[in-house]
């Protein structure tokens, strides 16, 4: 993800991270650009006062209990972002389409969206479900288990997102007017997958940075 930001962070300008979640990697983003200004958003409540609750609360970045929707709503053309972030957002909203318009409309000029979602051709042969009766690439469908990850497989909790084939992704962006400049299906090195207890054998995630289409 900080590789597809590039040079975007730069001292005077606006950062969004639409669904930050308890804020961790806004406020790592806000510690290490103190010249940028950045705002994160998300509709949980209680994600929001984790953040803002952290011990090392940071004066370059503010966080507010709002899906990107309502900010849309609430902001005027002077409080557009010059870069906005969705890390593993796309996944789990439920209109796609009305998620990355607001996004496309709250950009400057100019601006940068960047996103990462799981890879929409593995993420359900990573989650074994590829084989199901009910599962079919080509279908949006939303999906709901327990909550795992690669070193915690037992877990009570439950989560959901969605499967949306790859041109939903490519196609959506298009419709908001966003033109994709670059696409990244990372791969971890031999050092970082050793940490892992079985080999990736395909990308688990999909990157992309995107902008404004010219007019």
């Amino acid at each position: 993800m900080t590789s597809l930001l590039g040079d975007a962070l730069k001292g005077g300008h606006r950062v969004l991270d639409a669904g930050c979640g308890t804020g961790t990697f806004v406020a790592q983003l806000a510690a290490e650009h103190p010249e940028t200004a950045f705002v994160g958003i998300d509709p949980s409540v209680t994600s929001v006062r984790i953040a803002r609750g952290r011990r090392d609360p940071l004066p370059n970045v503010e966080f507010r209990a709002m899906a990107v929707e309502e900010l849309l709503a609430d902001s005027s053309r002077d409080q557009l972002f010059d870069v906005i972030i969705a890390n593993m957002l796309l996944q789990n909203v439920a209109s796609f389409d009305d998620v990355v318009a607001a996004c496309a409309k709250l950009l400057a000029p100019g601006g940068k969206f960047v996103f990462a979602v799981p890879h929409p051709c593995f993420w359900s042969r990573y989650w074994r479900y590829d084989k199901e009766s009910w599962f079919r690439y080509e279908n949006e469908v939303w999906i709901e288990a327990p909550f795992q990850t690669s070193l915690s497989r037992d877990s009570e909790l439950r989560t959901t997102h969605a499967h949306r084939p790859l041109n939903a992704y490519i196609n959506g962006l298009i419709r908001a007017g966003l033109d994709i400049s670059e696409l990244s299906e990372p791969m971890p090195d031999a050092g970082v997958e050793g940490v892992y207890p079985v080999a990736w054998e395909f990308p688990r995630f999909l990157l992309g940075r995107c902008q404004l289409a010219a007019t």
